[in-house]
């Protein structure tokens, strides 16, 4: 009896984009082509845009706030209010051909189905699942094409997984509830003025769609043109063969060396090789903590700052995800992010300094410095440090401050590559 697949008549293993660049099966008289794959809109926006449920510019601006603070563009477009929840899952059924999890199904689930698989695996890829029906497990995913989940988890349970998709902020509601897993501190309300620009935006939107309508009736209303001449037909050329590539020898690859990111130089060169947000608040922090005892970067989202990196002697998850407060609430922090200019003097006693000290558990310094990150003078993220711990006095910081200027510039690299990948 044939052995049953568990990938849908997939190969094992591979997700149907993965199986898309197979090299070619080979027989007598074959040869090897090089396929160049072109850059294009992910399909997910081009579906959305295609429905007229967002605009281009309303994805740009989404991706350029995903490079800042990280997530799904989905989830990115979710917290501008520019989609819906139902707009997204239709948007990625449609693109990842597979079905919808039932929100309601997904309401209350059973725990003996949540037994089905362990905490660890649940955490390792993000899946939650929501019934458990005769030898089989349906399963919440975030990415129901991560074909590497579905057979482990299917090897573990001795059970054939189904699997549908959910939103990455429905995932983390899912993975809290279910298995204690705590929620990123991502998912913050927008405040008033992001609803009223789409609001202003809607408006503008409406308008645009009544020009193209009255446009449409004028043109159908205009005299046909007359009929062009038929096109010349030219003879096409074959192209002239290309030599084949003179194979290398193999050998060994030297390792690269380690940068020093202490350093003025190191940390300037990783900036400029950084290929996500989480390398460049590393080099930013390494560097920043080879002069100050105690560094926290702290990223402003919508009216919320949220500590996000730190380097210390105290640094935990847990003691990050506590130091969250209005930005609108007197700080040194709103200081720097008001007027754009870095602080450095003492740390005065009010609420929010209050609860950041608290969070580290060491003594109250009697200075701080602070430095922001900014693009197009609109201030994202502010870098705290002190030298509580001990009590040394500053060093020269100017320095920092340029390695500051350099990781906003390197953050605006990134947004510029993501929107040449994003741009068909």
């Amino acid at each position: 009896m044939p052995r049953r697949s568990i990938c849908n008549g997939r190969r094992p293993g591979l997700s149907p984009f993965k199986s898309a660049c197979l090299p070619p099966r080979y027989g007598k008289g074959t040869e090897t082509r090089i396929v160049t794959v072109q850059p294009m809109r992910p399909k997910l926006t081009q579906y959305l845009i295609d429905k007229g449920y967002v605009s281009g510019e309303q994805c740009s601006e989404a991706l350029q706030r995903q490079v800042i603070f990280g997530g799904r563009i989905g989830t990115n477009l979710l917290e501008l209010f520019y989609i819906t929840e139902e707009q997204l899952l239709e948007a990625l059924s449609h693109t990842l051909h597979v079905s919808i999890a039932d929100p309601v199904k997904l309401r209350e689930i059973d725990p003996a189905v949540i037994q089905e698989i362990p905490e660890d695996l649940a955490r390792k890829y993000r899946v939650c699942p929501f019934e458990s029906p005769k030898g089989r497990i349906h399963l919440a995913m975030m990415d129901p094409t991560n074909m590497e989940a579905v057979n482990e988890i299917s090897f573990i349970t001795g059970k054939v997984i189904k699997p549908f998709v959910t939103t990455e902020s429905k995932m983390s509601f899912l993975l809290e509830k279910n298995y204690r897993i705590r929620r990123e501190m991502r998912f913050i309300s927008i405040p008033e003025e992001e609803k009223k620009r789409r609001k202003e935006w809607e408006e503008k939107k409406k308008i645009q769609e009544e020009r193209a309508a009255q446009q449409m009736t004028e043109k159908a209303k205009a005299p046909l043109p007359a009929p062009s001449a038929p096109p010349v037909s030219i003879e096409a050329r074959p192209p002239e063969p290309v030599p084949a590539p003179v194979p290398m020898p193999a050998g060994a690859p030297e390792p690269e060396p380690a940068i020093d990111l202490t350093t003025f130089e190191g940390a300037s060169l990783n900036l400029a090789q950084a290929k996500n947000r989480e390398d460049i608040a590393d080099t930013l922090t390494a560097y920043a903590n080879a002069r100050l005892e105690r560094v926290i970067l702290f990223i402003i989202k919508g009216d919320q700052v949220q500590a996000w990196k730190a380097v210390g002697l105290w640094e935990t998850p847990e003691d990050l995800e506590k130091i969250c407060f209005p930005i609108k609430d007197p700080s040194v922090v709103s200081t720097v992010f008001e007027s754009n200019q870095p602080y450095k003097g003492p740390l005065i006693e009010i609420p929010p300094h209050i609860k950041i000290i608290e969070t580290l558990g060491s003594p109250y310094p009697e200075e701080a410095a602070a430095f922001p990150m900014a693009i197009r003078k609109r201030v994202f993220s502010v870098l705290y440090g002190d030298n509580a711990v001990h009590g040394a006095p500053f060093s020269d910081l100017q320095d920092l401050k340029k390695i500051v200027l350099k990781a906003a510039l390197s953050f605006e690299i990134l947004i510029l590559k993501a929107k040449i990948l994003f741009q068909s």
